[in-house]
């Protein structure tokens, strides 16, 4: 009796997650996709490829919203590209995220300074 109540618990939350969108693994599977957009951003970045390093990031940013670095390394692109409004607010999502970015910092100390 007990196996059968938690079998049923379980099809429920599975259901339940997954109807949400929530389950881990497409949290998990997000994040990795997140990842890897970000390493492809960055590595284009460093190519100065800064309109495809763009575009990667963006994606980045839309499968993982969480991941303060490549909010900063957005901003490192619009300021490159005089674009100092944008940097600005890319700053201030990675700081939302993470008060302590301290790359985040010296990049508004650059802005402002």
């Amino acid at each position: 009796m007990k196996n059968n109540s938690t079998l049923k618990y379980l099809l429920v939350m599975t259901l339940i997650f997954t109807l949400a969108g929530c389950t881990p693994r497409s949290k998990i599977k997000r994040q990795r996709l997140g990842f890897a957009h970000f390493i492809q951003g960055e590595s284009l970045r460093a190519a100065n490829n800064l309109t495809e390093a763009e575009a990667e990031l963006k994606k980045a940013v839309r499968f993982d919203k969480h991941n303060d670095s490549a909010y900063v390394a957005l901003a490192d692109i619009h300021l490159t590209l005089n674009k100092t409004k944008k940097a600005k607010a890319e700053l201030e999502k990675a700081l939302k995220i993470n008060p302590d970015n301290a790359e985040a910092y010296f990049i508004l100390g650059e802005i402002y300074f």
